[in-house]
């Protein structure tokens, strides 16, 4: 990914991109404009009045339980206080995502129709 990250941060079953504002609204138009509409990649992003867990003060790599449910994965910092735009991480993710629900089907030996 050749894009200037800002903060990531997990849990147990996702990881979140922090972007600038307004992508929520973007993403359908986005995502059509990638080639990637019809294809359930279960991505999600979150705009106005919606939340996520805070993440923890430590790094995924050192926190001291694993019953911490939300840690950074990179912490934010003066370097990467600006956020990228959604458009500069959405065709790398959706690939992942796209990639990660074809090796799931493959796996479980459901039948997964790609385009």
């Amino acid at each position: 990914m050749n894009v200037s990250l800002g903060p990531v941060a997990a849990t147990t079953s996702r990881l979140w991109f922090f972007v600038a504002p307004g992508a929520c609204e973007e993403l359908p138009a986005l995502l059509e404009w990638l080639d990637w509409t019809g294809i359930d990649l279960d991505l999600h992003a979150h705009g106005d009045n919606r939340y996520i867990i805070a993440p923890t003060a430590w790094l995924a790599s050192e926190r001291p339980s694993a019953e911490i449910f939300s840690c950074w994965v990179r912490l934010p910092f003066a370097a990467n206080h600006q956020l990228p735009h959604a458009v500069e991480l959405l065709n790398t993710l959706a690939t992942a995502c796209h990639q990660s629900a074809v090796t799931a089907a493959l796996h479980s030996g459901r039948a997964l129709m790609t385009l």
